[in-house]
């Protein structure tokens, strides 16, 4: 048969199906391979030669495999021709394609790679049949992968789809077909139904305890985009609820492989993804296990040795999400920590100087809110934290230098306030704020030290500014603690100076201004009665006329 011929042939392929039930039609194969790859619809010419090139696999002996081009070219016709025709609805019809299939396969071992074929037919054959393995199917999506980051509309939905790119994800060790699956991966999770995504979820988290076995367990450890990658589905895809006993396995793996020094030549990049993931998912360990009222998981992350450092670590990273997922497992460490009313066995010291130093680098982005939140924290639950702050390199800092470092800390956190940029930080700020008053009085019982703080000029300056902004309840809860111990502050100060305030002073302007500008009405109507009446009692007191 000539190229003419062959060319005319397409048209009538029943004279091609003759010419393939010959011994060995490998130059019919090879144009019909290259016609499949050049022709803008090649699925219209090679449907009607799915009977024909079934009845050709069938023929051949079962000890007989054909030469490696051949197979390739096979491979490509056969799958293209299988996913054009729907006419075979006959059972012996369907057994026959089950069965050339099962044949055709058999050629592509050991390694179907070699025989791929980069066409959108070979993926979708792929999954037409239940006789396919996956590890063929992992081949054909690895091979797919090296040049395609998406996959075609009709694997998109498939739970055994998104199965096969776990593992590729797993398994494979090269970072374009790594990445090009997680590209595809997402795609497929957006097309895919609650339900899917939820039983995906069940078996990501399933795999955990494995895969983080295996990466605890590398004697060379390697830390590679694979875990990163592993790691991010884990935490973007957390289940409603998880067995306690694979809740608590993942903690003590998560404990023991952040806890572990990273590898010198790691690159900055992937560092910072694995940290990331990481306290993430440990973040969501916790979450989870508190919600079923099991607090092992609590306990693993603060008796494992040098887990809490490493995460302290963290929180000063360069990159903002590390540092942040570091805080907020840091914060609700302490909140679940204190209010099971656990008592430390060691206490982590967070140094003051370099919390006002990050705090003054950080002034408006969201590490600002989360290391206020965790300082919040700190302050706010005492003697029972597992961290705390620490005002000095010294061990037994004096108390000029305790107070000291808690008014840097107050007007670096007051400074922040008069940013109007961050929601977050100006509500963690006011609690922060209020904060550090309870922890002077409840851990330090200091009444000078008390008094120093309530004092503070700027602060006065600081409340001035608020009453021209929206008002917050965080706000005026300061100002009612505040209030009321600058009343306490005044009155002392009165009964042994004998001093009273004039009209012109500070405090009584701030407090005129506040009775001026806090209007008593709304949601906040409550908390602004409150603070007025401590207002109109200074007010009294100083027995100035305004």
């Amino acid at each position: 048969m000539g190229l003419v011929e062959l060319q005319y042939g397409i048209e009538t392929p029943h004279r091609i199906g003759l010419q393939l039930q010959k011994n060995q039609p490998y130059s019919l194969l090879i144009y019909i391979y290259f016609y499949c790859q050049s022709s803008d619809n090649p699925e219209e010419a090679t449907a009607p030669l799915l009977p024909y090139l079934v009845e050709h696999i069938l023929k051949l002996p079962k000890s007989f495999k054909p030469p490696a081009y051949i197979i390739k070219a096979l491979w490509l016709v056969f799958a293209m021709s299988t996913i054009s025709n729907g006419s075979l609805e006959s059972l012996g019809e369907r057994v026959y394609l089950e069965k050339a299939t099962d044949r055709l396969i058999s050629m592509l071992y050991p390694d179907p790679s070699i025989y791929y074929t980069h066409n959108p037919a070979l993926l979708l054959w792929a999954f037409t049949s239940q006789r396919i393995s996956h590890c063929v199917r992992l081949h054909v999506l690895s091979q797919w992968f090296k040049s395609e980051d998406s996959l075609p509309a009709d694997l998109t939905t498939q739970p055994i789809v998104w199965e096969l790119l776990l593992n590729i994800l797993i398994q494979c060790n090269d970072k374009t077909i790594v990445g090009n699956c997680m590209e595809a991966l997402h795609v497929c999770l957006e097309d895919g139904d609650d339900d899917s995504r939820q039983d995906f979820a069940g078996l990501i988290w399933s795999m955990l305890p494995n895969v983080l076995s295996k990466v605890l367990i590398d004697t060379e450890y390697q830390i590679d985009t694979n875990i990163c990658h592993f790691l991010d589905l884990a935490t973007t895809l957390p289940p409603l609820e998880i067995d306690q006993i694979v809740c608590l396995k993942t903690a003590v793996l998560i404990t023991a492989i952040f806890s572990k020094n990273l590898p010198e030549h790691c690159e900055e990049s992937t560092k910072h993804h694995y940290e990331y993931v990481c306290l993430k998912l440990g973040l969501y360990l916790l979450s989870l296990s508190n919600s079923q009222n099991d607090n092992r998981v609590l306990l693993t992350y603060t008796n494992r040795v040098g887990f809490l450092q490493s995460v302290l670590a963290a929180a000063d990273s360069t990159n903002e999400n590390v540092s942040c997922a570091a805080l907020q497992l840091l914060s609700y460490v302490i909140h679940y920590f204190t209010k099971n009313n656990y008592q430390p066995k060691s206490v982590l010291q967070i140094q003051t100087h370099l919390i006002i130093k990050t705090l003054k680098r950080d002034s408006t982005n969201e590490r600002g809110a989360s290391l206020l939140q965790l300082v919040y924290m700190v302050l706010n639950t005492g003697a029972s934290s597992p961290l705390a702050l620490a005002y000095s390199v010294e061990d037994q800092p004096t108390v000029n230098i305790q107070c000291n470092a808690l008014r840097a800390l107050m007007l670096r956190i007051q400074l922040m306030l008069c940013c109007r940029d961050s929601k977050n930080q100006s509500t963690a700020g006011w609690k922060t704020l209020s904060s550090i008053f309870k922890h002077a009085i409840v851990t330090k019982n200091d009444t000078k030290l008390i008094a120093t703080l309530t004092s503070q000029p700027w602060t006065h300056t600081l409340i001035q500014f608020q009453l021209t902004q929206d008002l917050t309840p965080e706000f005026l809860t300061f100002t009612q603690n505040w209030l009321t111990l600058l009343k306490i502050t005044i009155k002392k100060c009165q009964e042994m100076n004998k001093i009273q305030h004039c009209k012109q002073s500070l405090v009584i302007k701030t407090m005129v201004l506040m009775k001026k500008n806090l209007i008593a009405e709304g949601a906040l109507k409550e908390i602004s009665e409150k603070v007025l009446v401590i207002v109109d009692d200074i007010l009294e007191d100083s027995k100035v006329k305004y």
